[in-house]
């Protein structure tokens, strides 16, 4: 049985970019990343001190290395890849251990 896998990259962004700009070309890959094989849902994040969080769930850890291995094939990653600096990101992938949600009254 496949297990929902998490992968967790995180990088800065080269200091010409702002992170307007940045965000903008992270919308771009929406399409490209949507349609890959495994895809569950992406979120986007950047801290205080400018380091971002790309946090992508994938339905199995096969999918999750196909997509890392694919994705410079993408057009679009094109702009987006080269926003960030150099040298400065690094990605793992996990299983999901837990999800805990807010629950709404209704």
């Amino acid at each position: 049985m496949s297990k929902v896998v998490i992968e967790a990259v995180t990088f800065r962004v080269d200091p010409k970019v702002s992170a307007e700009e940045f965000a903008k070309l992270a919308a771009a890959t929406r399409p490209a990343v949507a349609a890959m094989l495994g895809f569950r849902r992406r979120v986007l994040s950047v801290d205080a001190e400018g380091t971002w969080l790309d946090h992508v769930e994938w339905d199995s850890m096969e999918d999750a290395q196909a997509a890392a291995q694919n994705i410079s094939q993408q057009p679009s990653f094109g702009p987006f890849s080269q926003a960030i600096a150099a040298g400065s990101g690094t990605m793992r992938h996990a299983d999901l251990a837990m999800v805990h949600e807010a629950v709404v009254d209704a």
